[in-house]
């Protein structure tokens, strides 16, 4: 059964990295909404893992964030954004705000 969310995410895919076993693991973030992330990694995370996430959407401009992995496959896996800060909120609205800019210009 597909799991339901309170927004759609939209795909844009940024290089991060996640906090496991007290290293950090490059992950790519495939999709994102304003509570969320869609993400690919080589470790698999167990359902209910609390983990760190830090990006850096923009060049020189990076966030850090606390995330909680909701649904985990073999390769991919959906986290909720437990705890963010405004910089880190700010970046994430600036990305999507980004893509539906272009995806509008795109389809003129």
């Amino acid at each position: 059964m597909p799991e339901l969310r309170s927004e759609p995410r939209d795909p844009i895919t940024r290089k991060a990295q996640l906090q496991y076993e007290g290293a950090w693991v490059p992950v790519l973030i495939q999709d994102m909404s304003s509570r969320g992330f869609g993400i690919m990694s080589t470790r698999q995370f167990s359902v209910g893992q609390v983990s760190e996430l830090r990006c850096e959407p923009f060049a020189g401009k990076e966030f850090q964030c606390q995330v909680e992995v909701r649904h985990s496959g073999e390769s991919h896996m959906g986290v909720l954004i437990r705890e963010m800060n405004e910089t880190g909120r700010r970046l994430c609205m600036q990305l999507m705000q980004d893509y539906h800019s272009d995806r509008k210009m795109r389809n003129q």
